[in-house]
């Protein structure tokens, strides 16, 4: 039984992020390569264990050195065992030893050249962080991200500029690092906006545009081929692997939100329907017409009567503003509403699959990597987790990265759990910016059961938490923690109200319930397409409309036993009988009905977050746990209601305190903000 962290005595401030004029979500940490901070010591965290100190491989040789001296009195003695435990190799500039996992940092070329470009700055020709690479080796950092923007590359048509990222590739070389670059082609010089053929990103309902490029417009596909070309033919022998960014704001899937204002100026930027242009309309006929087949069915399903398919037109407008209660909508309606929502967040997987393509062609044998982020899932914000995953899920040598790290457990798992369905290469996660130094246990702990096989973090994170990373962060191997309960994420019903962020309550659900229980986070595609088979355990919050897909998988797996339970959680009472919902069509369907329902569908009446919805759900995971031949002991440490978070692995179980105060988990103490690691026996990592 290992303890593997500690809280601080006292926590230094976070450094400085964004400025206080951005967007709480925008990211972009200013890296300062001020004072490192140590680790300190805490005595009081477990009694029998002394807290650990880290050292450079630097300081180590050094003290080394100085005892030998003190003790023989001989300088050439000690000047010869410096050389020989430094290598002569200028050690201190690399990590001590490889982690489990690699572990990368970036945001090169963003505070050192991007804004001070805009700020009318002269940029530096190598960036900072390299500058003084001693922070990144006591971290461990195994590799290095860089931003290469199109306005940078190519500031005049067919004039190039490759200065910064040459500099800071060849300095990741010195330092033995892995050079990454995620290309911007949405930061255009202006020229591009004279090219015939340019289209920007058009706001569906007042005929706005922004100055990021439609992803619909062939010329788009065009600009990002040469860029592409120019950075392969002078970077491809530098770079390690490509990170492929959409056409919008800072590259996640998805269209523009005006997040990145504090690095250009972009004032009509804003969450809106960003498919104004000429050539998304006809995309959306396309599209249309490939699903659905002919313009009856089309018309049968959104009530309408098109006679030709230049008529098929996206739902009037009214539509597509906030509907707070879906069920007022008539049926053909949520359809017609439905169908463009999914049109609309399949287009940008789609791109992106596009540009991966140009990427793997510019830059043969390279992995990729696509970040998938926003801490928002509204209709407007155009993007599925699930979705984009399954459209990309036959690219080569691709990972995918979340942009939900130290945001919360449920926003790391909900592009996780897609992720991992569908077996990409990799799987890591990223913060949005500075966090807090007391939840870097909480994000490593998240990290692990998530299964990251990559750890993303920017240098002031480490920095400022000290043992907390130190301590915790061998703690990542790659395996996932296993899973018994799911959280349904009802898509259908959720994208109908436009505006909303999460459906109503699901967050709370999800921050109580995981106290008693780890959980993965389901939505209707991934039921149809069978992710129902890995789970015995189903939390259901509210009453939603659901798509007849998951309503008939949801039968079928209860009815030959594959689900040993499924919660639903109300407000208040329902009407209609015990596993009985309805769907986006109207129609009442019951899953099972009489006796055989109430086996196995429990209804609680309460809150999302309250008492009897947590019992339900830690009551059903243990059962579960003992069907799986744990015993008493162990089933008590993982779904105990006591603050202490627990993830069950093959070979080991980790529990985090989430607490400021000590707690005891299977007879031991546990600090306030600590993570316990238990090896199985038998078993080994």
């Amino acid at each position: 039984m290992i303890i593997r962290a500690r809280k601080p005595a006292s926590l230094s401030q976070p450094r400085p992020g964004l400025p206080a004029s951005c967007p709480g979500w925008a990211r972009g940490p200013q890296y300062r390569p001020a004072e490192r901070s140590r680790p300190v010591e805490d005595a009081g965290v477990t009694k029998n264990r002394k807290a650990s100190q880290t050292v450079s491989v630097r300081g180590w040789i050094e003290s080394m050195a100085s005892a030998l001296l003190r003790a023989t009195g001989s300088i050439l003695l000690s000047v010869a065992v410096l050389l020989l435990l430094a290598g002569g190799t200028g050690a201190e500039a690399r990590p001590p030893h490889r982690p489990l996992i690699p572990r990368k940092t970036g945001n090169l070329s963003i505070t050192s050249y991007r804004k001070a470009l805009m700020e009318g700055k002269r940029p530096k020709r190598l960036d900072p962080m390299l500058r003084d690479p001693e922070p990144l080796s006591e971290m461990g950092m195994t590799g290095v991200e860089d931003y290469p923007t199109f306005d940078v590359v190519e500031p005049g048509k067919g004039k190039t500029n490759f200065t910064p990222y040459i500099a800071n590739a060849r300095a990741c070389r010195r330092l033995k690092m892995d050079y990454a670059i995620y290309p911007w082609v949405h930061f255009y010089p202006d020229w591009v906006e004279e090219e015939p053929g340019f289209v920007p990103y058009t706001n569906m309902e007042d005929g706005t545009t922004c100055r990021q490029p439609s992803g619909w417009a062939p010329y788009t596909t065009t600009l990002v081929e040469r860029f592409y070309e120019r950075l392969g033919g002078r970077l491809d022998k530098l770079v390690s692997a490509v990170y492929v960014a959409d056409c919008s704001e800072y590259g996640e899937l998805g269209y523009p939100t005006g997040y990145t204002k504090w690095l250009r100026k972009d004032d009509r930027a804003k969450v809106a329907w960003w498919c104004g242009d000429a050539y998304a309309r006809v995309d959306f006929r396309i599209e249309q017409l490939r699903r659905w087949g002919t313009l009856e069915e089309i018309s049968k399903r959104w009530g309408t009567l098109f006679r030709t398919a230049d008529e098929i037109d996206y739902p009037p407008m009214e539509l597509l503003k906030s509907n707070p209660d879906p069920r007022k909508l008539t049926p053909p309606q949520r359809r017609r509403i439905l169908d463009f929502v999914y049109w609309y967040q399949n287009a940008s997987a789609r791109r992106m699959r596009d540009f991966i393509r140009i990427a793997q062609e510019a830059f043969p044998d390279k992995p990729c990597e696509v970040k998938l982020g926003h801490a928002d899932e509204s209709a407007m914000m155009g993007h599925s987790y699930s979705s984009a995953c399954r459209i990309l899920r036959n690219v080569p040598r691709l990972a995918i990265r979340s942009t939900h790290a130290a945001v919360s457990y449920f926003h790391v798992k909900r592009v996780a759990t897609p992720a991992r369905f569908y077996g990409f290469m990799d799987f890591l996660t990223e913060p949005p910016g500075t966090f807090k130094p007391e939840r870097m246990a909480e994000r490593i702990f998240t990290d692990a059961c998530a299964g990251v096989t990559a750890y993303f973090d920017y240098p002031g994170n480490p920095q400022a938490a000290g043992g907390a990373y130190t301590d915790n962060i061998g703690l990542l191997d790659g395996k996932p923690a296993v899973v018994d309960v799911a959280l349904f994420f009802p898509e259908a019903d959720h994208y109908l109200r436009i505006d909303k962020p999460y459906p109503d309550g699901l967050l709370e659900c999800a921050n109580a319930v995981r106290d008693v229980a780890d959980f993965d986070v389901i939505d209707e595609r991934l039921i149809a397409n069978g992710i129902l088979q890995r789970y015995a355990v189903l939390v259901i919050v509210g009453d939603p409309l659901i798509e007849d897909t998951t309503w008939i998988e949801l039968r079928n797996r209860v009815r030959r036993g594959h689900l040993a339970a499924i919660i639903q959680v109300v407000e208040a009472p329902l009407a209609r009988p015990v596993g009985e919902f309805v769907g986006v069509d109207g129609v009442a369907r019951p899953l099972l009905t009489g006796n055989m329902a109430k086996e196995v569908i429990t209804r609680v009446v309460g809150q999302p977050d309250g008492d009897a919805a947590v019992a339900a759900v830690q009551q059903a995971y243990a059962a579960v746990l003992g069907e799986r031949g744990l015993k008493d002991g162990k089933i008590t440490m993982l779904t105990a209601r006591d603050q202490v978070w627990t993830g069950l692995f093959d070979h080991r179980i980790l529990a985090y305190n989430t607490t400021d105060r000590e707690r005891t988990v299977n007879h031991t103490a546990l600090a306030g903000r600590c993570i316990l690691e238990t090896r199985l026996a038998g078993r080994s990592r």
